[in-house]
């Protein structure tokens, strides 16, 4: 077995890393929040606990109004949007009814003719007694109308007397 030696060298890579690491910043920095960036001159305020309980309030109610704040912004945001839809939503149904109500119209105006001259020629068949006739134009006159009481009625009276004949 050979041994290999492990060599530890921690000096560069650690500095290597911190070159990676460092912060590259565009704008320089306007406040010194920091020591460092203080260069070591940090103020500090010699301050009694009345005067502390009162910052802490302070800085409660600034946060208690600022999640107000926030929660009254988020829900006008949601309100102003659901409104939006469902006003969107609206117009679309609207615009639906009046395509669906267009296309009834143009398929009564084209079917309507077509519908007369079947009843009228099933009536002038149910009179001279060809009741196959009849029930055929009867059934082409349901077929443009399935829900029109007048086809059904005059289909189930030649029916009726083709059966009987």
């Amino acid at each position: 077995m050979i041994r290999r030696k492990e060599i530890y060298i921690t000096q560069p890579i650690l500095r290597n890393n911190r070159e990676l690491f460092r912060k590259k910043h565009l704008f320089e920095r306007t406040r010194a929040d920091t020591l460092k960036e203080a260069k070591g001159k940090l103020s500090f305020k010699i301050v009694s606990l009345d005067k502390l309980q009162t910052i802490k309030e302070k800085i409660i109610k600034k946060k208690y109004f600022d999640k107000v704040l926030e929660c009254i912004i988020v829900l006008t945001v949601t309100l102003v949007f659901i409104i939006l839809t469902t006003s969107v939503i609206i117009q679309e149904k609207g615009k639906r009814k009046e395509l669906k109500e267009m296309e009834r119209v143009a398929y009564m105006k084209l079917n309507i003719p077509k519908y007369r001259f079947y009843i009228d020629d099933g009536n002038k068949w149910l009179r001279e007694g060809h009741y196959k006739n009849a029930r055929y134009q009867f059934r082409k006159a349901l077929e443009l109308f399935p829900e029109n009481e007048l086809a059904k009625e005059k289909l189930n009276i030649a029916n009726f007397k083709s059966k009987n004949r």
